[in-house]
């Protein structure tokens, strides 16, 4: 079964980006305009599912999902849902570190354990 992963690239862009911006400022208050923007999404319940996290910091603000894990055995979406991601993550992972570069917030020199200290 084949699965697009812009439109939830786009639904993140835009909670990610509402949550830096200073609106809605409580975990309450996202979780309801996550909830908002999921239900304007047109994300089809019978169709591909999706699942949305959103965190500030170690602040859990948001966890969700949206459509079918199975169509064929018609079982929905959780929001703990582990999926098979494929090759597609690498570019949207690479576009986003390009952005932070862009906006000075990284350097592409920067050794990998300087944003995450645990890697070794």
């Amino acid at each position: 079964m084949r699965h697009s992963s812009i439109p939830v690239a786009v639904l993140l862009s835009l909670l990610i980006g509402s949550a830096q911006a200073g609106q809605p400022a409580t975990p309450a208050a996202m979780a309801a305009y996550a909830e908002k923007l999921l239900d304007e999404s047109k994300i089809n319940r019978d169709g591909p599912g999706v699942t949305v996290l959103v965190a500030r910091g170690d602040q859990l603000l948001y966890k969700g999902a949206r459509g079918m894990a199975s169509i064929e055995l018609a079982v929905p979406m959780q929001p703990d849902q582990l999926l098979r991601i494929g090759s597609v993550t690498k570019q949207f992972a690479a576009a986003t570190l390009l952005k932070q570069i862009d906006e000075g917030k990284a350097k592409l020199d920067d050794p990998l354990s300087k944003y995450l200290p645990d890697y070794p």
